[in-house]
């Protein structure tokens, strides 16, 4: 039998963690382990997570708050089992998710790197993915890179990774505290193609503020130039990576933080942006903030309106 250690990181989830631990309780596939670190959180996320502990697979480990980054480290250092499923404390997984990654682990028993298909919640309307290659009709080993162009091929709630590879590549990056998930993906990626299955087993939920209204002043954010020479040597790499630069140096702008959209935006190879792409990198913070609530209307409204198409 394949077996899962299932880390959640939770940080003032209340609203949200019962049901995603109820979607984990519910998985068809029973041999599991389900690790959910606390992060410090200050409303009744504990106090929730604690009903849950009388069944044995599920184990609480609180420490003081350190960080999104922090939390799946600990939770992954907890895990008992070779193949970490990461779930998010508000997303959700359909009843087969951990079935349908046990088939293709087992389908592909050399391959390290696992994703399913996901659909992605904003408010009260859902939409599918939308990636830069043909979705595969059949699991499918892909270049994360290639596809991932639109949406990303995987993410922190729909990812398998073999705790081999983990320990090749390393955790996720404790000093950033945002875009973690994408730097580890980047050092992954270096290393395999993900065993895609298009079958949709998660529901990954997202409220519907657009990104102008997030705060990310003093955050920690990827660091390009750990990934030079990946760039040289792989143009999709290269090409991923800009895009990611772009729609950083569009969220610097918007927060007024002209210095570092400037910096982001003299990095990107203009070649690997559409021309939608280039109208915005050029747009000044007013334009971009009245664009960007527009983009919030439309996704209330389950318009999927993407920076990145």
């Amino acid at each position: 039998m394949i077996a899962f250690s299932i880390v959640i990181p939770v940080y003032n989830k209340e609203a949200f963690i019962g049901k995603t631990i109820e979607s984990v309780l519910a998985q068809s596939y029973v041999d599991f382990e389900l690790i959910l670190v606390n992060d410090g959180s200050t409303d009744n996320s504990k106090t929730i997570i604690k009903d849950y502990t009388n069944d044995t697979r599920v184990r609480l480990v609180s420490q003081e708050n350190q960080g999104a980054a922090a939390a799946r480290n600990r939770g992954i250092a907890e895990a008992k089992n070779d193949y970490i499923a990461l779930l998010d404390a508000d997303d959700l997984w359909y009843t087969d998710h951990l079935q349908t990654l046990a088939k293709n682990i087992q389908a592909f028993p050399n391959k390290e790197l696992f994703a399913t298909n996901s659909y992605l919640q904003v408010g009260n309307k859902k939409r599918s993915r939308v990636f830069s290659i043909p979705t595969p009709k059949k699991p499918s080993l892909v270049d994360f890179f290639e596809a991932s162009l639109i949406d990303s091929l995987i993410n922190s709630s729909t990812v398998v990774i073999k705790r081999s590879l983990l320990d090749r590549c390393g955790g996720f990056d404790e000093r950033l505290t945002r875009t973690e998930d994408t730097d580890l993906w980047v050092r992954l990626a270096q290393e395999t193609q993900v065993v895609f299955d298009p079958k949709h087993t998660v529901c990954v939920v997202r409220d519907s503020k657009g990104l102008s209204q997030k705060s990310v002043a003093q955050q920690h954010k990827l660091k390009f130039e750990k990934f030079k020479d990946l760039e040289a040597k792989n143009p999709a790499a290269k090409r991923y990576l800009d895009l990611n630069r772009y729609a950083l140096a569009l969220e610097s702008r918007l927060q007024g933080d002209a210095q570092e959209a400037a910096q982001l935006s003299s990095e990107v190879d203009l070649k690997n942006l559409n021309s939608k792409q280039r109208f915005l990198l050029a747009r000044g913070t007013a334009s971009l903030r009245m664009l960007f609530k527009i983009k919030g209307i439309l996704a209330r409204l389950g318009l999927g309106l993407s920076a990145y198409k």
